[in-house]
């Protein structure tokens, strides 16, 4: 059988701007302090409330 090429498999099209693995370039952050600040302030937030979460559980004791 052969191989079917799909609009997602562009090869070596875009790969210029793939920085999974690499450190991203300056000019190309588009992120300022206060997003990445709200995010991590949410993400603390959801880990508070989860772990608050498990103490009003019907068996779970929390002191």
């Amino acid at each position: 059988m052969g191989s079917v090429k799909t609009a997602d498999q562009k090869v070596n099209e875009e790969m210029d701007e793939d920085y999974s693995l690499d450190r991203v370039p300056r000019d190309k952050r588009n992120m300022g302090w206060i997003s990445i600040t709200n995010i991590t302030f949410g993400i603390a937030t959801a880990i508070f409330y989860f772990q608050k979460g498990k103490c009003y559980g019907a068996f779970i004791r929390c002191n």
